[in-house]
C-alpha cells in the first residue's frame, strides 16, 4: 500500500501523525507499520489504529505528546512508542480511563484496581542495534557508488558459541530484558513486564504465539518454545531446536542461566503481545497477594489468549504444578526418542 494512501486505511493514526507525512520514510517504524501490505503489518497497524482511536477520546493530551516521534532520528524510540501507544490502548480497554494512570517512578503506567495498584513497564525487543554491524554492499555502479546492499537479520543478537542453539539464545534474550531495571518493579505491588513484539520492521517473521508451549510439535520435530523457556525453564533444563522424533537429532542444548521466574524476580506477571495473541505469564514463585478482579480483567485484553496463558487461576496453586509436570515432560522428551 502506497504511503499517501494511509489516511483512507488509518484515520485516526493520520490524524495524530499526519502533519509529518512530507518526511515520514518507509524505513521508519510507523512509515513501515502505514505502508506495508502484508497480513502481519496490517494487524499490527490495525492494533495500533484501535488504541489511537481509544486514546483519542480518553487521553487527547498523552497521546498528542506522542506525535513527535516522526521527527526523532532513534527508530528505537520511535518503535517504543508505538508500542507504548498500542499497550496503553489495551489497558484502557481492559480498565477504565480514571484506573489507568500517567507514569510514576519511572515506570510507565500505573493501573489501580480498587485499593491496589498495578505497575506496567512496557518494552519493545528490538533487532535493530546490530544492523550496521552486518550490513555489507553486494552490488556497485561504475563510479565506485553503493547500488545494493545485503544485511542480516539478528533479533536476538549475533551467534554466541557459549549457547549453541536457537532457542536457547533466544530464551536466554528475553529472560534478560529490563533485568536491570529494579526501579522500574515494585518489592510490595504487582508488576508487569509488557513485551511488544508488533513492530513488523524488527520481526519480519513473527514469532509464533505458540512459542509460550513448553514443546511445539511440527512435522517429525519437536521445539522448546523460547517464551516459555526463558521464563519458566530453569538451569540444566533441555531445549531442543528440532529434536527428531526418529531418533537422528543430537544432543539438546542445556540451558546454562535461569529463566526469569526461576531466579529473584520482582516480576509478578510477563505479557507477551504478538501479532497473532496476547500471552499472560504469571510467576508461579511470586509471594506477593494478587487481587481476585485482576485475574477477571486480564481476559478483557484485546487478543487474550486463554489456552497459551500460564495463570494461577482460577484454581489457586495450581501453576506451580503445571510448571513442573511441564519440567518433568521436557526432561522425558530429551531421550525419549534416542536410538540405542
Amino acid at each position: 500500500m502506497p504511503l499517501p494512501d494511509w489516511k483512507r486505511y488509518y484515520p485516526f493514526l493520520h490524524k495524530l501523525f499526519g502533519a509529518y507525512e512530507g518526511i515520514l520514510q518507509p524505513s521508519h517504524p510507523l512509515g513501515y507499520l502505514v505502508s506495508i501490505d502484508q497480513e502481519n503489518v496490517r494487524r499490527a497497524a490495525a492494533k495500533t489504529e484501535a488504541s489511537c482511536r481509544c486514546l483519542g477520546s480518553a487521553n487527547p493530551k498523552w497521546l498528542k505528546s506522542k506525535s513527535r516521534i516522526v521527527k526523532r532520528k532513534s527508530l528505537v524510540e520511535a518503535s517504543a512508542t508505538l508500542a507504548e501507544i498500542r499497550a496503553h490502548g489495551d489497558l484502557l480497554t481492559a480498565w477504565r480511563h480514571e484506573q489507568v494512570r500517567p507514569p510514576q517512578r519511572g515506570v510507565d503506567f500505573i493501573v489501580h484496581i480498587g485499593s491496589e495498584r498495578v505497575w506496567v513497564e512496557v518494552h519493545t525487543p528490538q533487532g535493530r542495534s546490530d544492523w550496521a554491524k552486518v550490513s555489507r554492499p553486494i552490488s556497485t555502479t561504475a563510479d565506485g557508488k553503493i547500488g545494493a546492499s545485503i544485511s542480516e537479520f539478528a533479533p536476538f543478537g549475533l551467534p554466541d558459541p557459549s549457547i549453541p542453539s536457537t532457542q536457547g539464545k533466544c530464551a536466554f534474550w528475553i529472560s534478560r530484558i529490563k533485568r536491570g531495571k529494579r526501579h522500574q518493579f515494585s518489592e510490595e505491588e504487582i508488576s508487569v513486564l509488557w513485551l511488544d513484539f508488533n513492530d513488523p520492521g524488527v520481526w519480519p517473521i513473527p514469532l509464533d504465539s505458540d512459542q509460550a508451549l513448553p514443546i511445539i510439535s511440527w512435522r517429525e520435530y519437536l521445539t522448546s518454545g523460547c517464551f516459555w523457556s526463558a521464563l519458566y525453564a530453569e538451569e540444566g533444563d533441555a531445549v531442543f531446536d528440532n529434536l527428531n522424533v526418529e531418533g537422528m537429532s543430537g544432543r539438546p542444548y542445556r540451558m546454562t542461566f535461569p529463566g526469569r521466574f526461576t531466579s529473584d524476580s520482582k516480576i509478578d506477571f510477563v505479557i507477551i503481545d504478538t501479532v497473532g495473541a496476547k500471552i499472560v505469564f504469571q510467576n508461579h514463585k511470586g509471594i506477593k497477594p494478587v487481587p481476585e478482579q485482576l485475574f477477571r480483567d486480564l481476559f478483557s485484553l484485546p487478543g487474550f489468549d486463554l489456552s497459551l496463558s500460564w495463570l494461577d487461576w482460577p484454581i489457586h496453586g495450581s501453576l506451580g504444578e503445571r510448571v513442573a509436570h511441564a519440567r518433568q515432560e521436557i526432561e522425558v522428551f530429551a531421550t525419549a526418542f534416542k536410538v540405542w
